[in-house]
């Protein structure tokens, strides 16, 4: 039996598990399997920019040449496959050369290396029709950013309207935090028709008023903000943005009106996780969660759940939905290990009462007794115990 009986369905199987070079090859064989072997060659690409993008055109950035392969007549069957794009951008971004004046998309392709880099990727972004996930980890070593680049994406996304039709997720995880997305940023993708899902490091750069984005509404379902200090005013503002929201990940505001900033959401939200402060000595409460109905996963420290202030008058069979099925409760370096097992078994004693569908429970602390008291706990209660491995060997004990 030889390849080219082999029915369509097994070779996609056989050739994604393959490599780029092992793909590239592969597509030589024959017409059939270059039509199987190029979608998933093209499907998610990975580049990798030059610090000299922009600036001198040789040599020239992988960037440039997947714009040149694009452009070329054929280009956009090849365009048509991208449906994830990792960007991983680094450039110099001197000042020393007076800015480049906005163009239109129309005109961008006269000359692929006289373009700003936010240029290139807003005209690579418009001649993917199918892309569904543009995800961006930049090294900026000078001023640009990626607000810059939002500012040119809104410069020439109207000539295009039905350019970016197609884009579900934007991610930018930026390594120096001072270049993470600002308020005016973030909301232009809030707006940006059709997005599922941002996760970005939002960095504030001045106060976020009631009237932010007033009137708007998103489809955005899916919020990771990674953040310097936002405060719970501030994110109840932008809650008020996404009203379908399910996803919520951020790092926990500083204020202690958290609860009341999480009203927007409260109706529609099944997961959330709260990335933990190390410098705030008192952690914000969640307050009682047990009238959020929707709600299926949280993942948080003990404290948010049951504070500091007044250890011992609130415990986890007070605090927790009935719906819920995973629980993770996250290190924190002061955390009160015995505490925290002493309350998930007093959960797990009560789970057919208080959480019958309580399925996964996660914890990040030291192997030894308390772990093991644990996993007696969760075999006796049929939940899922597993260990993120920060203070020790990761393990999964199964019920």
């Amino acid at each position: 039996m030889g390849v080219q009986t082999i029915p369509t369905e097994i070779l996609v199987q056989i050739f994604s598990s393959l490599s780029s070079p092992d793909l590239l090859r592969t597509s030589r064989v024959s017409r059939r399997i270059r039509a199987i072997s190029l979608p998933l060659l093209y499907s998610s690409l990975s580049l990798h920019t030059t610090e000299d993008i922009g600036v001198n055109p040789t040599p020239i950035s992988t960037l440039e040449k997947l714009l040149r392969t694009v452009l070329a007549p054929g280009g956009e069957a090849l365009a048509a496959h991208v449906n994830t794009l990792n960007l991983f951008w680094a450039h110099s971004g001197t000042t020393n050369e007076e800015p480049q004046p906005l163009q239109p998309l129309t005109q961008m392709a006269l000359a692929l290396h006289d373009l700003t880099p936010n240029g290139q990727v807003v005209l690579l972004l418009s001649r993917l029709p199918n892309l569904r996930v543009f995800d961006v980890t930049p090294n900026f070593t000078g001023t640009w950013s990626f607000n810059d680049f939002a500012l040119e994406l809104i410069a020439t996304e109207p000539s295009f309207p039905s350019a970016f039709h197609s884009l579900r997720e934007v991610r930018f995880t930026p390594r120096r935090t001072e270049f993470g997305v600002n308020e005016d940023t973030l909301l232009v993708l809030l707006q940006l028709p059709s997005i599922d899902c941002i996760d970005i490091y939002l960095h504030i750069t001045s106060d976020i008023e009631p009237e932010y984005g007033e009137g708007l509404s998103s489809t955005v379902t899916k919020l990771s903000l990674w953040n310097d200090g936002i405060e719970a005013n501030e994110l109840a503002t932008i809650l008020k943005i996404p009203r379908a929201l399910t996803h919520l990940s951020c790092t926990s505001p500083m204020d202690e009106n958290f609860n009341n900033a999480m009203q927007p959401v409260r109706g529609s939200l099944q997961y959330l996780h709260l990335a933990p402060l190390y410098n705030a000595n008192a952690p914000p409460e969640l307050g009682s969660l047990r009238g959020w109905a929707e709600l299926r996963s949280v993942q948080c420290i003990l404290s948010h759940l049951l504070g500091r202030a007044f250890l011992g008058v609130r415990h986890l069979v007070d605090v927790l939905p009935a719906g819920i099925r995973e629980l993770g409760i996250m290190d924190r370096e002061d955390e009160d290990f015995p505490r925290v097992v002493e309350e998930v078994v007093a959960l797990l004693e009560r789970k057919a009462e208080l959480v019958p569908g309580l399925k996964r429970l996660t914890v990040d602390m030291p192997a030894g007794e308390d772990v093991d008291i644990l996993v007696r706990a969760c075999g006796a209660a049929g939940v899922l115990l597993c260990s993120q491995g920060v203070f020790g060997d990761a393990f999964v004990a199964d019920a």
